[in-house]
């Protein structure tokens, strides 16, 4: 499973296709401008732009407990309207991503996010892939591309993500991606009233 290590989506581009049926970009809402610097990002088989619809599959998996066991969604009861507000958050310092399919741009299999340290050059990102859409090589085909983009066209010097020490998937995502562990930070997750989880941390630098 690709799940999240945190959260977080958007930048700035927006493209309507004809209406269509289903989970489709036509039929769902439009709800921020977007962040207005951020380039479209093209892969094998994702196009990687702003997120800018409240996508019904989204807001399902981030209801999912089991899904999103990971992360700390986990702890919140999401509607479409928290999504609209969610992304409406987004600004230059928070970017949040929409991972379309290439070969339709209607269709969402996640998102991922990015918290930008301007000063220091740094980012953190974060990841959800949707249920279904997982074990796809999805996630580390968009990890990679807007890890690189960081790096390289985003000016940033560093790339980090934070997940709780049992989260296999993310770990495995990370290395697998040219990251290195970076440490742990103890006891930093509340899991439940009896048990807290460690923080591994995951870098990589231009």
């Amino acid at each position: 499973m690709e799940p999240s290590s945190h959260d977080i989506e958007n930048a700035g581009l927006s493209t309507a296709p004809p209406s269509v049926s289903g989970d489709r970009r036509a039929s769902a809402d439009p709800v921020a401008p977007g962040y207005q610097h951020w380039p479209p990002l093209r892969t094998a088989r994702l196009v990687i732009v702003p997120l800018n619809i409240a996508w019904p599959s989204h807001v399902a998996a981030l209801n999912d407990r089991e899904h999103m066991r990971w992360s700390e969604q986990r702890r919140l009861v999401h509607s479409k309207e928290t999504q609209r507000g969610y992304i409406a958050s987004a600004n230059e310092y928070f970017v949040l991503l929409d991972l379309q399919r290439a070969e339709s741009l209607v269709t969402s299999v996640g998102s991922m996010s990015c918290v930008i340290d301007r000063d220091n050059r740094v980012v953190n990102m974060g990841i959800m892939v949707i249920p279904g859409e997982c074990n796809k090589g999805y996630g580390k085909e968009a990890w990679t591309a807007v890890m690189n983009y960081w790096l390289t066209g985003g000016g940033m010097v560093r790339v980090e993500a934070g997940m709780m020490a049992d989260n296999f998937a993310m770990r495995d995502l990370c290395s697998s991606t040219g990251m290195e562990y970076d440490g742990t930070k103890l006891s930093y997750f509340q899991i439940n009233d009896n048990s807290r989880q460690d923080m591994v941390m995951f870098g990589k630098v231009r």
